[in-house]
């Protein structure tokens, strides 16, 4: 008899058909609040990841953009203060770059080269303002790509931001509700802000695809 109190006393628990013992209904409810304490956690752990790597993501990729960038201005200092040809513009700028992962966007590793070329520019000189000029946008058309805004994912790939770099190592986010109409001869970004800390409207030459 002493033994089943003691037993009540520390462990809540009271004797059932004499088979053993059963939680009380407040070690049960303390034990259902610790679970979903538990759960909650969890899920906000798991979202503050998601959302750091989100972060991450897109800092990567506007550093590869502003190397990428700067790479294509080497390239232009070494052949005339001209852009590179579209048709193989990864192939041209590939000596110019220590790291070759910085064809790589982060949010889009399955590629070999996640930005596409401005294809208005190809072979021509350096225009004024080059830190203006949209050189290189994000695309999921791979090695070489060039063209025009047909060319941008299907789907923003940061926090619905496209990222587009200059030829002098700026990058900004540009939202996808800004996504240039193929129709105008022209387009300009209302306040934008380069990363690079270059500030000002950033203007996007039409290619014959429509950019």
């Amino acid at each position: 008899m002493r033994l089943r109190l003691f037993r009540k006393e520390i462990g809540g628990a009271t004797p059932r058909d004499g088979r053993g013992f059963r939680p009380s209904p407040i070690t049960l409810s303390l034990g259902m609040g610790c679970l979903l304490i538990a759960g909650l956690v969890g899920l906000l752990v798991h979202a503050y990841l998601e959302e750091q790597k989100l972060v991450s993501d897109t800092v990567i990729c506007q550093a590869h953009q502003r190397a990428l960038g700067r790479a294509l201005f080497a390239y232009a200092t070494d052949h005339g203060d001209r852009y590179p040809p579209a048709r193989d513009w990864c192939d041209h700028l590939r000596p110019y770059l220590k790291d070759p992962q910085a064809f790589v966007c982060p949010a889009a590793k399955n590629q070999r080269c996640s930005y596409a070329f401005n294809a208005r520019l190809s072979g021509l000189p350096l225009l004024d303002h080059p830190g203006r000029i949209v050189v290189l946008f994000e695309s999921d058309r791979g090695w070489n790509a060039a063209g025009g805004p047909e060319l941008l994912p299907a789907e923003p790939r940061h926090h619905g931001n496209d990222h587009w770099g200059s030829a002098t190592g700026n990058s900004v986010a540009v939202p996808a509700s800004q996504r240039p109409a193929r129709s105008a001869p022209e387009y300009w970004i209302p306040g934008a802000q380069a990363a690079g800390g270059e500030q000002g409207r950033w203007r996007v030459l039409l290619s014959t695809d429509g950019w």
